[in-house]
């Protein structure tokens, strides 16, 4: 996406949120054929539609907001969604599937990339857990909401007509108080949205092929099993045990299976 289709798109939000047409984070979407397809393969995120602009979206995890945030996190990963996903030995091809009719699919890398949500060149908002925090930060609500309370890292900012943010002084909230009303990623404002990644790489491999570069782009704590004087940083086993904190029955690391591995630059918007 070029500077001035940001520029237009900005403009669009700006108006869209004026008129109310997203209120309290309701952002309408809309997906093609062709994308619905792509969105089923290996996650749910969604394209959030404006007018002729389309902007992919990740549904993001508080620790990986966090890490994006810190600077840590050039990588992330997510299971394919494909029935009886793996290599083929049909000659020309690389990959099948069963696809929703239980018949089999060869497909190349190429094509396979194609059918994969993101591909390099692709801008993604980063979606992440939200509430409004208007009554925390003018003791009344707003339509739309004015402020915007982020859990990851637990700060909030204030949105003016122009949309341009001004970081909100929530030092003394109550960061459990009833009036968060903790809403899912998925309804985050896209004008409300704070990262953007530009996708760079994209490769299909198992789980357990992640080396030790990969695990630490991946914005994990290493685990030290040395001392102070002599550290054993673990960034693969590291990476381990957090994926194993939020992987659904199937796709935990012993599992070992097959995951798109994404490379993306950060961008604060």
């Amino acid at each position: 996406m070029t500077d001035d289709e940001l520029t237009r798109l900005s403009d669009k939000v700006r108006a869209a949120r004026q008129t109310g047409r997203y209120a309290m984070g309701e952002v309408s979407h809309e997906v093609s054929p062709m994308l619905e397809k792509r969105n089923g393969v290996a996650g749910k995120e969604m394209p959030v539609v404006l007018g002729d602009f389309t902007m992919k979206s990740l549904l993001a995890r508080p620790d990986e907001v966090r890490a994006f945030l810190a600077g840590r996190k050039t990588m992330f990963r997510r299971p394919i969604k494909m029935r009886e996903f793996g290599t083929t030995a049909t000659p020309g091809y690389d990959w099948h599937f069963r696809d929703r009719h239980a018949c089999w699919n060869d497909v190349s890398t190429a094509r396979l990339h194609e059918l994969l949500p993101y591909a390099p060149g692709d801008t993604v908002a980063v979606k992440e857990t939200w509430a409004s925090g208007d009554e925390m930060a003018f003791s009344s609500a707003q339509d739309p909401p004015q402020c915007i309370a982020y859990r990851a890292d637990k700060t909030a900012v204030i949105f003016g007509e122009d949309l341009k943010p001004r970081q909100a002084d929530s030092s003394n909230w109550s960061w459990e108080h009833s009036c968060l009303k903790w809403k899912s990623p998925s309804h985050l404002p896209l004008w409300a949205v704070r990262l953007h990644l530009l996708v760079k790489e994209v490769k299909v491999e198992r789980l357990q092929a992640i080396s030790i570069t990969d695990a630490r782009d991946e914005g994990v704590e290493p685990i030290n099993e040395g001392n102070p004087w002599f550290p054993l940083l673990h960034y693969r086993k590291a990476f381990w045990e957090h994926w194993d904190s939020h992987a659904k029955p199937g796709e935990r690391w012993a599992d070992n299976p097959f995951v798109v591995a994404y490379t993306v630059e950060v961008k604060h918007v």
